[in-house]
């Protein structure tokens, strides 16, 4: 039997890697251990352990690491903790081969420690670009002190060998996020009664994240939401911003102004599923998260793209960009809130095969 890590540090990566974690759970031939760090563990931002909680895995290895200093993430002190605690771990729990997704902070201590300690290590979504975020040459990092490559698209393929990185060893798998929108999803009323909100005629989903590359966040914001003041007939449903430089000074920003409008609603996390539903409820999918560049499409919804964030990354030709410049945004709205969906416009690079996690299961043999 070999012992299989997985980590965890958001909503946003374990709702990617969720139904990759229970065909390993349930399987006689590996041991699943899921070490979870991050925003799971904060109040501040959900406390979305409680997700994973509910998906009876078998074994939870908590790395509470995050540290705040005035009313701000420390992004230095967290990542200073994380290494010593993960570390600690890693000596207490055997593991054959580490799985992680990504690009956030949070994987450089754990890639790093993987590659000392001689533990394989598969990394998925490698090979993407960024160009907007410190995620960027974060996830290129990871990439070099990776054994194995699951990749989202063939582009992102091609990117790795470029680096240097063996063919043998990258493996085009699609985005396993993807693999949600092929489950039954939630109803509207269900949603509403869970929730406690009701859909409006028009609705937009929103996530919104920091720039990392810029000190510029709150403004960018604040520039949104003078944006939507003009559209009081249109539900914003906005998803907290991630543990990142200025995320909880966002979130309290958004939290006050969804307290003042009543037709905003701000919810710390939906869960995968039924953030999936309510973008399939949504009309249009509006910020700056890969959500609605990777799984928006695939449910046949307008994404309109804000800033830089996300720049450089694959797209469908559903997905617009434009930057935080309030007359840019209303005319958006205003355009896209009304326009007859073309389905030609949703061919998504992200989306492979119907079930990335069986695929996956049957090349993680490879690995090992």
């Amino acid at each position: 039997m070999y012992n299989i890590g997985l980590f965890t540090s958001s909503r946003a990566d374990f709702g990617i890697l969720k139904n990759i974690a229970k065909k390993l759970e349930k399987s006689p031939k590996y041991k699943l251990k899921i070490f979870i760090a991050g925003s799971h563990l904060s109040k501040n931002f959900g406390s979305t352990i409680n997700e994973i909680q509910r998906e009876n895995f078998t074994k939870l290895i908590r790395c509470k690491n995050l540290v705040f200093s005035k009313n701000q993430v420390d992004i230095m002190k967290s990542t200073n903790k994380l290494s010593k605690i993960f570390l600690n771990q890693l000596n207490k729990n055997k593991i054959d081969l580490m799985i992680i997704l990504g690009d956030r902070y949070e994987l450089i201590p754990v890639s790093t420690i993987c590659f000392l300690k001689k533990i394989k290590i598969i990394h998925l979504h490698g090979g993407e670009i960024t160009l907007g975020a410190i995620d960027n040459k974060i996830r290129n990092s990871v990439s070099f002190l990776s054994d194995y490559h699951f990749v989202a698209t063939k582009k992102s393929k091609k990117r790795l060998e470029k680096f240097g990185i063996k063919k043998k060893s990258i493996y085009c798998l699609g985005a396993p996020g993807l693999e949600g929108i092929n489950e039954k999803l939630e109803k509207k009323k269900y949603l509403e009664n869970k929730f406690k909100f009701k859909f409006k005629t028009y609705n937009i989903l929103v996530s919104l994240h920091p720039e990392t590359l810029s000190n510029q966040s709150i403004k960018f914001l604040q520039v949104f939401l003078n944006s939507i003041k003009k559209f009081p007939k249109i539900n914003f449903i906005f998803s907290s911003p991630g543990a990142d430089t200025d995320g909880y000074k966002m979130k309290v920003k958004i939290v006050e102004y969804s307290k003042k409008y009543s037709n905003c609603y701000f919810f710390n996390s939906l869960g995968h599923k039924e953030y999936l539903s309510f973008i399939k409820y949504s009309n249009i999918v509006m910020g700056n998260s890969s959500s609605g560049i990777i799984e928006a499409p695939s449910l046949n919804r307008l994404s309109i793209d804000l800033g830089i964030r996300q720049l450089g990354r694959e797209r469908a030709n559903s997905v617009k960009n434009i930057p935080f410049n309030q007359k840019k945004i209303e005319r958006m709205i205003k355009y896209y809130i009304n326009k007859k969906i073309n389905n030609s416009q949703f061919k998504n690079p992200y989306y492979l095969y119907k079930k990335p996690s069986l695929e996956f299961l049957k090349k993680i043999k490879e690995c090992l």
